[in-house]
């Protein structure tokens, strides 16, 4: 440990002296014994909290003053954690797993590590969840090939819906900011546009062929794809007709064999920044818009790309993209880095 401790040192004093342009560079780093499996990664409001899972637990982290502390490790499932989601406006975060339930959590509970309620429906793990912006819904992807809908009235939750248009294990989510528009993705290769109708009830609109585990709404008529260790990720907006339809492609840096499911995309729309896994590089984009005759032109730009030597790393970043977290599986390491404003 002591020797993994040295290595990084030095590698911090080749980042000082190097005159390479950066964007984020490393601020701190908590090691972990070798071969420790992480799926998860996620943050609060404030960033005064980080959650991070570890096999079939969750270590908390209290971040202050740039300094990382465990405050606890939440062990509620007998299989591992794979999905972390976090309340922007009550103190509530949810994880699922794959023992095929979701927990739901406090803030105010992790000192005793106990939990308000476990969502059980999905008859295999789950691989991705995702919370309406209204947050009185929370939607679920599993190894079930289902995608289930658990609604909250008063911080009670219950089971709502279904769908079961996909014929293999849900991989990705994402839902637009009106909360109107769903995709999904998954292994039997399809792309499900689900629309939220006036019977209030969610259904499949549009299937798009692509095999993807990055899909990202950007606006609310307008997600980005990157098919699976592709050298281009595209974006697709609504036409006329209500349809989504590929706009324009952009290039992305595209190393390794392999690339896992977790580590969904972020975007921040307040800066227009992609967060975009592809194999072993976390590649981070600027998108610039413009309006013409009510028609989106994009421009996309590369600002950095980071090589994390592994494809089983997963990460976020902080609501004002000040810091970026990630775990290095080869290293088994969780990193944070802090965005170097001169630069940006």
């Amino acid at each position: 440990m002591a020797q993994k401790q040295q290595q990084i040192n030095i590698e911090f004093k080749k980042m000082a002296k190097s005159k390479e342009k950066r964007y984020y560079q490393l601020a701190n780093q908590i090691l972990y014994p070798q071969g420790i499996d992480c799926r998860a990664i996620a943050c609060n409001q404030n960033f005064n909290l980080i959650l991070l899972t570890i096999e079939n637990k969750v270590h908390v982290f209290q971040f202050k003053k740039e300094a990382l502390k465990l405050v606890q490790i939440i062990s509620q499932n007998q299989k591992a954690v794979t999905t972390l989601n976090f309340s922007k406006y009550n103190p509530l975060f949810f994880f699922g797993s794959s023992d095929c339930s979701i927990t739901v959590n406090s803030q105010n509970l992790i000192k005793n590590a106990k939990y308000i309620i476990k969502l059980k429906g999905h008859l295999a793990g789950v691989n991705c969840s995702i919370l309406h912006p209204k947050e009185n819904l929370l939607i679920s992807g599993s190894d079930d090939f289902t995608i289930k809908f658990w609604n909250s009235t008063i911080q009670e939750w219950s089971y709502q819906q279904t769908i079961d248009q996909h014929k293999d294990s849900v991989r990705g989510l994402s839902i637009n900011e009106n909360g109107n528009q769903l995709i999904s993705s998954g292994d039997d290769k399809q792309i499900l546009v689900i629309e939220y109708s006036k019977d209030n009830i969610w259904k499949v609109k549009q299937m798009i062929e692509m095999f993807s585990y990055r899909i990202l709404f950007i606006s609310n008529e307008s997600f980005i794809i990157l098919p699976y260790l592709s050298n281009t990720f595209e974006l697709y907006s609504l036409n006329q007709d209500g349809l989504f339809i590929k706009q324009n492609g952009f290039p992305i840096k595209n190393e390794g064999k392999y690339c896992s499911c977790f580590c969904p995309a972020v975007y921040i729309p307040e800066k227009n920044w992609l967060f975009l896994k592809n194999g072993i590089n976390l590649s981070i984009f600027q998108f610039d818009f413009q309006s013409e005759n009510n028609q989106f032109f994009q421009n996309c730009k590369i600002n950095q790309t980071i090589n994390l030597g592994h494809h089983k790393f997963c990460g976020t970043v902080s609501q004002n993209g000040e810091y970026l977290i990630t775990w290095n599986a080869r290293a088994s390491q969780l990193d944070i880095r802090k965005i170097n404003k001169q630069k940006i």
